[in-house]
């Protein structure tokens, strides 16, 4: 059972092209500064979802990409593989954000993190460091790289550099989410 802190389902900011974000609880890294403390707590989810009700939800969306946030999504890495998997399979991508650097999860003990790791296509890595510039429109501060493994979203590369952008969604119940990557000021 997945422990979620909110989805989604339509953002043109948080990844390529149309993304169903999913927003994980829980986190260990305790950046300062992070912008969603709601979701690092690891003792409550606002939804708990087993994974194939995640990946049905996903697909009958219908994105480009699956953006996997948090929280930390490589605490849950297990149920997150066959997540992966199955909207790989019809044809969406996957992105997720991770506290931790690329080498660390290559590397790591845990089999379900270097799984969750072989189905990504983005893996935007590192720790916030609220006193380093963004520098590319999916990375919180300038010292998180943005890597791309395989072809699906190559023409993207390109265009990453930069600072990000801010959504505001107005869900059906009448309750908004801020999301993205940039800032309100005028600096």
């Amino acid at each position: 059972m997945l422990s979620i802190h909110a989805i989604l389902t339509h953002s043109r900011v948080n990844g390529p092209g149309d993304c169903c974000v999913v927003w994980l609880q829980g986190c260990i890294h305790d950046c300062p500064g992070c912008c969603n403390t709601a979701a690092c707590s690891r003792t409550r989810g606002e939804i708990f979802l087993a994974a194939e009700h995640l990946a049905d939800d996903v697909i009958a969306a219908r994105p480009d990409c699956l953006s996997l946030s948090g929280g930390e999504p490589f605490l849950q890495a297990r149920e997150l593989v066959s997540v992966a998997r199955r909207v790989h399979a019809a044809g969406i991508g996957v992105l997720a954000w991770s506290g931790y650097e690329y080498e660390a999860l290559r590397d790591s003990r845990n089999p379900w993190q270097r799984e969750l790791l072989e189905e990504l296509d983005i893996l935007v890595c590192g720790p916030y460091l609220r006193d380093v510039p963004q520098r590319e429109i999916w990375a919180g501060s300038g010292n998180q790289r943005t890597l791309f493994f395989g072809t699906r979203f190559a023409d993207w590369e390109p265009r990453i550099a930069g600072k990000g952008h801010i959504e505001c969604t107005i869900r059906g119940d009448g309750s908004g989410i801020l999301t993205g990557f940039g800032s309100f000021s005028n600096a």
